[in-house]
């Protein structure tokens, strides 16, 4: 049931494509995208865009997980700092991170350090906001335990918070997130696209986008 649905939906798909019902520029058709995953396939050109999409997908992975850690143990390590950027982290990670795609082309460049600047934005707000609540929600007892013998923050960060907290930090590494970095280099290419067709024009500065960007967060807790 489940195929024939499919085969329908490529097959409906296919027909408005041809009858130009809806925009082939747009949306493309099934037949173009078989036969260009094919001559793909043939030239080898697949393998080197897979190749591209793990290599930034695993390099953003990697630098917003670490720098989230690291940026969690200094908020844990310094409660004052914790106090002051918490609303900041709070409305960063209310921001759609799609959205700021835009800027990361104007700011980075539509290449390969655009989209893995995209992934870091991504993936380190939540980690560092999962790992800071990992630590803070260590068991408080063991804690003046080891500050009755006289550790030292450093020594109670290597010797309780990061052993006790090691299934959780792996855990932040999870098949979802890795499914987020990938997503912006599809989401960015099309960003891109309609970037130079449609927005280029009316963008006269920076503050514009920042506004565009603004609007979109208000928009999306309206529909949340």
């Amino acid at each position: 049931m489940q195929i024939a649905l499919l085969i329908f939906i490529l097959g409906i798909w296919e027909i408005l494509a041809n009858k130009d019902i809806i925009s082939t520029f747009l949306f493309s058709k099934p037949s173009a995208i078989y036969d260009l995953f094919m001559r793909y396939m043939e030239n080898g050109q697949l393998w080197v865009h897979v190749k591209t999409s793990v290599y930034e997908t695993v390099l953003g992975l990697i630098i917003g997980t670490v720098g989230g850690v690291i940026v969690a143990i200094l908020l844990w390590a310094f409660p004052r700092l914790s106090r002051v950027l918490d609303p900041f982290l709070v409305v960063l990670n209310a921001l759609p991170k799609t959205a700021l795609a835009p800027i990361v082309i104007v700011w980075v460049g539509a290449n390969v350090k655009g989209i893995v600047v995209t992934a870091i934005l991504i993936s380190i707000v939540v980690t560092i906001l999962s790992a800071y609540n990992y630590f803070i929600n260590v068991d408080e007892e063991k804690i003046k335990m080891l500050k009755s013998f006289k550790a030292t923050k450093l020594q109670i960060l290597f010797k309780l918070i990061l052993p006790a907290n090691i299934g959780n930090l792996i855990n932040i590494i999870d098949p979802n997130k890795f499914y987020m970095n990938i997503k912006p280099n599809f989401i960015e290419n099309k960003l891109y696209i309609d970037f130079k067709i449609h927005v280029k024009p009316s963008i006269k500065n920076i503050i514009d986008i920042l506004k565009a960007i603004l609007i979109a967060n208000k928009n999306s807790k309206k529909i949340s």
